[in-house]
C-alpha cells in the first residue's frame, strides 16, 4: 500500500488541514502581474488534471470565435397548407445547440404556431438536429447515472435530464420515449442502470440502492427527448402532433415560430457560475464549426482549440498542455501550474465587447463555486476564480487581489493520483467506498486552498 505523506503548504504559523498526498499529487502557483514574476511556487512543470478548470480556455475561446452577441436559434417550419385550424404538411423542430433551451422557451414556439392558426397537425412532425454533432454521452468518465453526463446535440432541452419521482417509480415528464425497469439489486452505487437506445431509452432501477424520492438522470437521445417533449406540451395546450421522426428540414418549408438564446457572453458567464458541463461542451463545438466551418466531434473540437490557443497566446509555454473536451468531464484535459497562470496573465487584459474576463468568474463569498468560501470580512470579494472538482481532484485558478492591492494570477491544483486511478477501473465495492470517502478528502483539499489563500492575501 502506497505510504502518504503530508502535504505542507503553509507557513508553520497557520493552521491547516492535513491532506495525505505526495509531494507530485499538487501544484501550485503565483504569479504578479505587476512586476510580471512568479513569486512562490511548487512544481509547476508537473501536468494536472484540470476537471471544470478547462472551462476558462473554452469560454475564452468561445467568446473569441462567436463574439458574446451570438445567439442559438430553435425553429419550427412548415412545408403544407392550413385550412381551419388543420395544418396539413410536415412540421420541422430545428435545433442548433441551445444549451439553454427551458420548456418556457417549447411553450414560447407552441403559442407562436397557434396565433399562425394552427390547432392540429394533420401529416408528418419530423426533428432536424443536423446543425451539430450528436453524442449520447459528454464523457465515458464516471457511472453511467451522472446527471451532468448527458447526451448533447443541436436539440437540448432542460440540460438533458429528466426525474424520476416515488423512488424509481415514475418518469417525469410522462414520455413514450423513455422507460424504467426495476430490480430488486444493489449496483455498488449505481442506482440506475442504462439499458438500451433503441426506440425507447430504457433504465434500470437498482431498488436496493439509495434511492431519493426525486432523481435526476442524464438523457442518452436529446433530440428525442426535445422532440418528444415538445409534443407532450402541444398536446398539454391544445395542438395535436404526430409522434416525431428524424428528418432534415425540407427546402421549401416555411419559417413559423422562433426562439432565441440568451447571448453567449451571458452563456459562457452561467457555464462558469454554474460549472454547466452542456453549456461549455456546445459552445466549444459551435465555436470550432463557426472557425472550421464544419461539424466537428468534441474532440476534433478541442484540438482546434488547442492550436488555435497556441497560435494566438504564443507567449504561453503549451509543451504539457492537452485537451480532449470543453467541460473537464476527462482525466485527459490537462496543463501545468505555469501554463495556467502564464494564461491567466494573458487574459488579464482581455475585453469581450466590453466585458473582461475576470468579471465572467465566480467571487469569493459572494458567487459560484465560490459563494461559500473565505467568508471572513477581511477577505471576501478578494478572489476571482474558477472551481475544477472529481473525485479525488481538486483546483482553482484565477486572480487575487492582496492586502496590498496588487492583482496576482494564481493556480492551485490537487489530485490524488492512486485513488483517481482505482476510480478509473470497473465499478465494484472497493470504488463504491472510495467515492463515499472522497467528501472528506475533498473538504480537506479545500481547507487547503483557502489557507493557500489566506496567506498570499496576508503576505503580498
Amino acid at each position: 500500500m502506497i505510504r502518504f505523506v503530508f502535504l505542507i503548504l503553509l507557513m508553520s504559523s497557520l493552521s491547516f488541514a492535513k491532506v495525505k498526498m505526495l509531494k507530485d499529487n499538487y501544484s501550485y502557483a503565483l504569479f504578479d502581474l505587476h512586476s510580471k514574476k512568479l513569486i512562490t511556487s511548487h512544481n509547476v512543470d508537473t501536468p494536472m488534471v484540470l476537471a471544470s478548470v478547462s472551462k476558462l480556455f473554452t469560454m475564452h475561446y468561445a467568446l473569441s470565435q462567436l463574439g458574446g452577441d451570438f445567439q442559438f436559434k430553435t425553429r419550427v417550419y412548415f412545408d403544407g397548407k392550413i385550412e381551419n385550424g388543420v395544418a396539413k404538411g410536415k412540421l420541422y423542430l430545428v435545433g442548433s445547440g441551445d444549451p439553454y433551451l427551458v420548456v418556457p422557451n417549447l411553450i414560447s414556439l407552441i403559442q407562436q404556431l397557434k396565433s399562425a392558426g394552427i390547432k392540429k397537425l394533420k401529416g408528418e412532425f419530423f426533428y432536424d438536429d443536423t446543425n451539430l454533432s450528436f453524442t449520447s454521452r459528454l464523457s465515458s468518465l464516471g457511472l453511467e447515472d451522472q446527471p451532468d453526463n448527458p447526451s448533447m446535440g443541436a436539440l437540448n432541452l432542460e440540460f438533458n435530464r429528466f426525474k424520476v419521482w416515488g423512488r424509481g417509480q415514475k418518469i417525469h415528464p410522462p414520455l413514450k420515449s423513455i422507460k424504467l425497469q426495476s430490480k430488486n439489486k444493489s449496483s455498488n452505487g449505481l442506482k440506475f442502470d442504462f439499458q438500451s437506445e433503441k426506440k425507447t431509452e430504457t433504465w434500470q432501477v437498482n431498488k436496493k440502492e439509495d434511492l431519493r424520492f426525486i432523481e435526476d438522470l442524464p438523457v442518452r437521445n436529446s433530440s428525442v427527448f426535445t422532440a418528444e417533449f415538445f409534443r407532450f406540451l402541444c398536446l398539454r395546450h391544445g395542438l395535436e402532433l404526430p409522434t416525431a421522426m428524424s428528418g432534415k428540414l425540407g427546402k421549401k418549408a416555411k419559417l413559423m415560430a422562433t426562439h432565441s438564446s440568451l447571448p453567449v457572453s451571458r452563456l459562457a458567464y452561467l457555464g462558469l457560475e454554474y460549472s454547466n458541463n452542456l453549456i461549455a461542451e456546445t459552445l466549444l463545438k459551435t465555436a470550432a464549426k463557426q472557425q472550421s466551418q464544419k461539424i466537428l466531434s468534441s474532440e476534433k473540437s478541442s484540438k482546434l482549440m488547442h492550436e488555435w490557443l497556441m497560435k494566438t497566446l504564443e507567449k504561453v509555454n503549451w509543451k504539457h498542455s492537452s485537451f480532449k473536451n470543453g467541460s473537464g468531464l476527462t482525466l485527459d484535459n490537462q496543463v501545468n501550474a505555469q501554463t495556467m497562470v502564464e494564461y491567466l496573465k494573458a487574459l488579464d487584459q482581455k475585453q469581450y465587447d466590453k466585458q473582461s474576463f475576470l468579471s465572467l468568474l465566480s467571487i469569493n463569498a459572494h458567487s459560484g463555486g465560490l459563494a461559500k468560501r473565505l467568508r471572513s470580512p477581511q477577505h471576501a470579494y478578494r478572489v476571482h476564480g474558477k472551481t475544477g472538482s472529481l473525485y479525488y481532484v481538486s483546483n482553482l485558478a484565477g486572480y487575487l487581489i492582496a492586502n496590498s492591492g496588487k492583482k496576482y494570477a494564481f493556480a492551485i491544483m490537487m489530485t490524488d493520483k492512486s485513488k483517481r486511478e482505482q476510480l478509473s477501473t470497473k465499478n465494484s465495492p472497493e470504488n463504491n467506498k472510495l467515492r463515499a470517502n472522497s467528501k472528506r478528502w475533498f473538504s480537506s483539499s479545500i481547507k487547503e486552498q483557502d489557507n493557500l489563500l489566506i496567506e498570499w492575501i496576508s503576505k503580498y
